[in-house]
């Protein structure tokens, strides 16, 4: 899915993701295939009962897959890390 900066801004506001960073920001993952991640990972993710990124996981994935440091919150106490 090719997402204009305005779907990105959308999609962050709708989850409530609030993201400051003086370096480029990987766009959000909407779903697990966004991530394009080994099959196995996003079988495991699906099996434990995260069918779809929460709202964290959604931001911080992109940004740690990109090897960025992410300080994140997260109120739902709910997100492995």
């Amino acid at each position: 899915q090719q997402w204009t900066d305005d779907d990105v801004r959308a999609f962050r506001k709708r989850l409530r993701l609030r993201v400051e960073s003086d370096d480029a920001v990987p766009r959000p993952w909407a779903q697990w295939a966004d991530g394009a991640l080994d099959p196995r990972l996003e079988k495991a993710l699906e099996d434990g009962g995260w069918a779809e990124p929460t709202p964290i996981q959604a931001q911080a994935a992109p940004a740690l897959r990109a090897r960025l440091d992410v300080l994140a919150t997260a109120p739902s106490g709910r997100t492995p890390s």
